[in-house]
């Protein structure tokens, strides 16, 4: 072999080869773990708001009760109340599953690097 060059060497199992080995591969385990998981999460998206309009019934003989709102029927402020609620949450979803997607990644190349390291700790410079 050159010098410089790089080779595996499994037959020198060391005790702290064994050991840091064991840890890598349970660091890469986790990260994958919740990169899956992350990913998972970023395909959720969060569920509507429904603002059910309160209904009033007085039964008597020609007796009408009606709720407004300056003049406006109370369906209309609801109504606006539940779409500008509806377009809060669609926006804080859309950034809730972006940011999932980024950390999903991050984890995802954590394990990698993981991985990486594992094979490194394997690794012995060749004897000149």
């Amino acid at each position: 072999m050159d010098q410089g060059s790089i080779s595996l060497h499994p037959d020198r199992a060391t005790p702290l080869r064994i050991a840091l080995s064991i840890i890598w591969l349970a660091l890469a385990a986790v990260f994958f773990t919740l990169g899956w998981q992350l990913a998972t999460e970023a395909k959720r998206s969060l569920p509507t708001f429904e603002a059910t309009q309160p209904r009033f019934e007085l039964s008597g003989g020609g007796f009408r009760f009606e709720l407004d709102v300056e003049g406006t029927p109370l369906e209309t402020p609801f109504r606006e109340f539940r779409e500008q609620v509806n377009d809060y949450l669609a926006e804080l979803g859309d950034s809730v599953q972006k940011a999932h997607r980024r950390s999903a990644w991050g984890c995802f190349v954590a394990g990698a690097a993981s991985l990486a390291s594992l094979v490194v700790v394997w690794l012995k410079p060749a004897s000149p």
